[in-house]
């Protein structure tokens, strides 16, 4: 049975690929008296078909004069076949049937029968070339052979640049599409980037939503970035002795830093590698409520990021040196060296440049650091109070405003959440199918986490909220302490991060031979 069965199936496959269709043209009385008569034409197609075992399925005629035919854009040719042969209807039914792949071979007398026109003909040819049909023609000479297979070459070659230009053109046109989508502040297409989600609005368009609790693991790995200058995976291991979990890794913290989306704003094509690709990355307008890092944050990390990949020193912002490559010996204007003599040894800023073979500035590491602390932390207090304060409070009401729109949110969660658990409870209730109960007490626990955890952020927000400074006093007390006591307990990473945020240079220059008398001249980035 089954041998049969494959039998039937070949010779099914065999008749379907024999089965062929006759267009016949004359356009003039002319032609008909030449020996092009419709007669000729279908004795030729009939003799042509037997010799090669076509079946013929029919005869197309057409004896309606053609007109000219016009026609340039490759993309739409398919699409406008009714309008580009409207006066050939007997064709159309034949490119009908060829879309529907219901023959495989089409059997005309000669080239001009079909079109006379090259670029029209090269389109028809690449039309049935698609859909795996073959062109014969029953004139001698008309049928491409060895003799003159170099023409041959070349109208696949024609034909082969005309697929690879149709599939161009549907690529950009789809790539235009995505472009267009993107610039109107809509997702193009994809998963969303971890923190947020997909919303339809009413044009059934979707753009992005940022999920509160993740929004809150966003920020926290920008200020680790940011104000601790901790590389990807310790950031990683942070998250995770932080939040006791183990679902943060190096490459999750990378795409995170990396990407602007968390500014509200969408970049498209952010990701070719091409080497010489001339896509350009395109940039949405800023998504209203989609942004969960200020401006700010994103430049300070772009800004870290690149210092981070052009100082060719992954020990940056590690080295036990606070004021490497910031410090200045004044009289040659060039950076002072960090030097470390060894174990045990003295660690030393000194000038590169020799007198009588030895350096004629060199200053211990920690005398010089010290100063600084003190003359920096000293300029603050005395210099910069009302304008810490006042863009101090300016940050403090932009974050109220944001932690406010943040508790809205999260207790639309937990009201949502509860509504739910409500709902579960009573099908509890009513429900005595054991099978059933399992799952719905597992959902029930499920969700009773979930609101747990977000009544645990918004006690959070609030604690933090408590622990802004109520007046500019408060806030000197804090400067003081935080250069007097608090410097001190950071790491290097973080004290290094925080100098070169705010210190662009700091110029020594030396008052004796002994290099333990010296002036101090900070410049600092910014006014403050």
């Amino acid at each position: 049975m089954k041998t049969v069965n494959q039998t039937k199936l070949k010779s099914t496959t065999s008749l379907n690929n024999n089965l062929a269709v006759v267009y016949l043209r004359v356009s003039t009385h002319k032609q008909q008296e030449e020996g092009n008569s419709i007669s000729n034409q279908k004795k030729y197609a009939k003799e042509y078909a037997e010799n090669k075992g076509f079946i013929i399925k029919k005869y197309f005629t057409e004896s309606e004069s053609a007109s000219k035919i016009q026609h340039n854009n490759y993309l739409s040719f398919e699409n406008n076949l009714s309008k580009i042969f409207k006066n050939r209807p007997e064709l159309l039914k034949i490119l009908d049937l060829a879309k529907r792949r219901k023959f495989k071979h089409l059997i005309v007398y000669r080239r001009d029968r079909l079109i006379r026109n090259f670029e029209m003909f090269v389109k028809l040819t690449y039309f049935f070339s698609k859909y795996d049909i073959t062109i014969h023609y029953t004139k001698a000479g008309e049928n491409l052979d060895s003799k003159n297979n170099h023409i041959e070459r070349f109208l696949e070659l024609v034909i082969g640049n005309i697929a690879e230009l149709e599939s161009n053109l549907i690529s950009e046109r789809v790539k235009e599409g995505l472009q267009q989508k993107v610039l109107n502040g809509y997702w193009a297409g994809g998963k969303p980037p971890y923190g947020y989600t997909l919303e339809t609005d009413f044009n059934d368009k979707k753009t992005i939503k940022p999920l509160p609790i993740d929004k809150e693991h966003i920020k926290r790995i920008f200020k680790l970035y940011n104000n601790r200058g901790l590389s990807f995976e310790k950031i990683a291991q942070e998250m995770n002795s932080h939040y006791n979990t183990n679902i943060w890794y190096k490459s999750k913290v990378e795409s995170i830093i990396k990407n602007e989306i968390y500014t509200g704003k969408i970049v498209w094509n952010r990701r070719s590698r091409k080497k010489h690709s001339s896509n350009k990355q395109i940039t949405s307008k800023k998504i209203k409520n989609a942004g969960i890092i200020t401006e700010n944050q994103w430049d300070q990390s772009s800004k870290l990021r690149y210092k981070k990949s052009k100082s060719k020193d992954p020990k940056y912002f590690s080295t036990p040196f606070l004021l490497r490559d910031l410090a200045i010996c004044n009289e040659c204007n060039i950076p002072l060296k960090a030097k470390n003599y060894g174990k045990n040894k003295s660690k030393v800023y000194r000038c590169p440049t020799k007198r009588n073979h030895k350096s004629h500035l060199i200053i211990k590491k920690d005398l010089l650091e010290n100063n600084f602390i003190k003359e920096f932390s000293q300029f603050l207090k005395t210099s910069s109070t009302e304008s810490f304060w006042n863009e101090y409070t300016k940050r403090v009401e932009k974050e109220k405003d944001y932690n406010k729109q943040l508790k809205t949110e999260i207790s639309e969660k937990i009201k949502e959440n509860n509504e739910h658990l409500v709902k579960i409870d009573n099908l509890i209730y009513t429900l005595e199918d054991e099978d059933m109960l399992i799952p719905l007490h597992k959902e029930k626990l499920r969700l009773s986490k979930k609101i747990k955890n977000l009544k645990e952020y918004i006690k959070q927000i609030n604690d933090y909220e408590k622990k802004h400074f109520k007046t500019k006093e408060q806030l000197n007390i804090a400067l003081e302490r935080f250069f007097e006591v608090d410097f001190n307990k950071l790491t290097n990473s973080e004290k290094r991060v925080i100098i070169d945020t705010i210190i662009h240079q700091v110029k020594v220059s030396i008052n004796d031979k002994v290099n333990t008398d010296f002036n101090l001249e900070i410049i600092f980035k910014t006014k403050i």
